[in-house]
């Protein structure tokens, strides 16, 4: 009876053919016109089902004279790998609450409580499983599918690494400088430097004192010793200054971020720095260096230049003041944080990424993704090209997901409730991180399975049968009906 059942489900009237793959030589089953009907008539794209046992499960249902949306919901779940009872499938309600006052020994004997008990058990170790394998239906190429901690260690040490090779790239940059350069300052804004220096800082903080802030007292000693040096005097013939002093004045403002003091002493230096630089790049990008002896010297240091703010802007704290208003760069004090301290475990990176107590939950995350995403050279739209030929940005997406695996957890045990609701949050409040991860086919197959899972529970208007009589009786009535039918 059973062989004669496969046969007519499987015959080429029905709703799936058999072919041979020309490559591997296997038989295949592959749904027909009849079956993709079906399918569609359930409202999932025929493409999106290539699971062999999806399509023979949907075969199969259909051949019982299930309903095709009632097909396909438990296709789909074998698809996921886990199993739905009937009333599940179908939406049963008082069949699903059945079934769970079953597994508490409501109304029946222990050995049809071990049935409902088993099943609901074994589904949810299916339910955990299929969440995890979910990944590896993304597009990620040949890589190796990585844990939680690996994917942190290898976030962390790629940005380390990028870091390092660009620092490398500015400083031999730098050394093939003509360090002789001299710097025209008649044609300069050197004058107006230690000005917009005050206006920075009064903007920021409105506090100057040597007590309270002696990091920038000293630093715009500095500036201004190097003013009174270089800026052009009505009599005097103009000083000579090389590209050299420019950086040591620049290295001695960076070294008083960390003296300072306090954070307010910390955020005045470092308004200072920028106030210098923007002067710097100015007369850089103005061409107010030259010198006889090297005329390629200006190019040399444009060079330089860029390269160093490329690695300020991608790794550094870019801070912006504007109309008295500040903006703090909390991506790149995330990244700085990563480089530089050496408490920063992998968990602790993929923590300060993505929030420490649950996905999303850090306004920053999108932020600190997409400044991640620059650093490991993603580029364009096509996201699931780019994590097949792009292990960081591979490694970042098994991040977030393993997070969510890992946030789904209670008590020690996976919660299919927890993951359905983490899921659907993100996918309404934290939408455009998530697109910046995942495609769109991606997310669809995150939110069918959330969907899928979903039918799993228990129904919330019988979700505590003491306190509703007659759903009580109902379930207990359909207990009676037998519980191993209902499986």
């Amino acid at each position: 009876l059973a062989t004669r059942a496969i046969k007519k489900i499987f015959s080429k009237d029905k709703f799936v053919d058999e072919i041979v793959d020309e490559t591997t030589k296997d038989k295949i089953f592959q749904l027909n016109d009849k079956g993709k009907s079906a399918l569609k008539d359930a409202g999932v794209d025929p493409d999106d089902i290539a699971n062999q046992d999806v399509i023979k499960q949907f075969a199969f249902n259909l051949s019982k004279g299930i309903k095709s949306d009632i097909a396909a919901t438990e296709a789909r779940a074998t698809g996921f790998g886990f199993k739905l009872s009937t009333s599940q499938a179908i939406g049963d309600e008082e069949g699903i609450a059945a079934l769970y006052e079953a597994a508490k020994g409501t109304g029946v004997d222990k050995d049809t409580q071990k049935i409902a008990r088993d099943f609901l058990k074994q589904q949810n170790i299916d339910i955990e499983l299929g969440a995890k394998s979910l990944l590896d239906k993304f597009n990620k190429g040949e890589l190796e599918k990585e844990t939680l901690d690996q994917a942190g260690a290898t976030i962390k040490n790629s940005i380390i690494a990028r870091f390092q090779k660009l620092s490398d790239k500015v400083g031999t940059a730098y050394n093939v400088v003509d360090k002789d350069a001299i710097f025209n300052a008649s044609n300069s804004n050197i004058k107006v430097l230690p000005s917009s220096i005050e206006k920075a800082i009064v903007d920021g903080t409105a506090v100057i004192d040597k007590e309270l802030t002696p990091a920038t007292v000293r630093g715009i000693q500095f500036v201004k010793n190097f003013v009174n040096k270089y800026a052009p005097q009505p009599v005097v013939a103009v000083n000579k200054s090389t590209l050299k002093d420019f950086e040591t004045l620049r290295k001695n403002i960076s070294g008083l971020v960390d003296a300072a003091k306090n954070p307010t002493d910390k955020k005045n230096v470092i308004a200072i720095k920028q106030e210098y630089d923007k002067f710097y790049n100015d007369a850089v990008d103005n061409a107010l260096f030259g010198s006889g002896d090297n005329p390629q010297a200006i190019e040399a240091i444009k060079e330089a230049r860029s390269l160093y703010r490329e690695r300020q802007v991608l790794f550094g704290q870019n801070i912006i003041r504007k109309n008295g208003i500040t903006i703090n760069d909390n991506a790149g004090k995330v990244i700085q944080k990563i480089l530089h301290d050496p408490d920063v475990t992998p968990d602790k990176t993929i923590s300060y990424i993505f929030g420490q107590s649950q996905l999303g939950r850090n306004q920053d995350s999108l932020k600190i993704v997409k400044r991640l995403k620059n650093i490991f050279g993603v580029e364009g739209k096509e996201l699931g090209e780019q994590a097949i030929k792009n292990p960081d940005f591979q490694s970042l997406r098994t991040a977030a997901f393993e997070r969510l695996i890992r946030d789904s957890v209670i008590n020690g045990s996976f919660s299919p409730q927890r993951f359905v609701n983490i899921f659907n949050t993100m996918n309404v409040k934290y939408k455009d991180l998530l697109n910046e991860l995942f495609t769109t086919k991606e997310l669809g197959l995150i939110e069918e399975f959330t969907k899928t899972v979903k039918k799993t529970f228990v129904p919330r208007d019988l979700a505590n049968f003491s306190n509703t009589a007659s759903a009580l009786s109902r379930a207990a009535s359909a207990v009676g009906r037998g519980v191993a039918g209902i499986v």
